[in-house]
């Protein structure tokens, strides 16, 4: 195999891994948001709970069909459980600051205090449940 073709191989068995891995994290983490087990996420898409085990360790690659029922099992798109979900919380950053660059500096502060008193109530609301 000559070079050129082995460095092409790699690209895509590099691009398939992190596919993959992205998958597998956007799977358990939808179901965990929903509050799901993964006995519980098999039974409502009719396959076998060591499916969706094997789907969240990045074992398996699903098809089509089964990343069409988790997408509107979540009612998110196909293309959300696609994307990295680093990538996601990036694009969120960006938005955000985005956001706060239109406003004044005072607005801005206020956005800031409602922002932490939000993330405190957050807080302690996980503490408690």
């Amino acid at each position: 195999m000559s070079g050129e073709n082995k460095n092409k191989r790699n690209c895509v068995e590099e691009s398939q891994e992190k596919l993959i891995e992205s998958i597998s994290k956007n799977i358990s983490k939808w179901r965990k948001r929903n509050e799901l087990t993964q006995a519980q996420l098999a039974e409502k898409l009719n396959i076998e709970t060591e499916t969706i085990s094997r789907l969240e360790r990045g074992k398996h690659l699903p098809s089509l069909v089964t990343l069409h029922k988790i997408a509107d099992q979540f009612s998110i798109s196909i293309a959300e459980l696609l994307v990295d979900p680093t990538l996601v919380f990036e694009n969120d950053i960006i938005i955000i600051a985005r956001m706060l660059s239109e406003l004044s500096l005072e607005d801005r502060e206020f956005v800031f205090k409602l922002f932490e008193q939000i993330c405190t109530y957050q807080k302690t609301r996980k503490i408690i449940d």
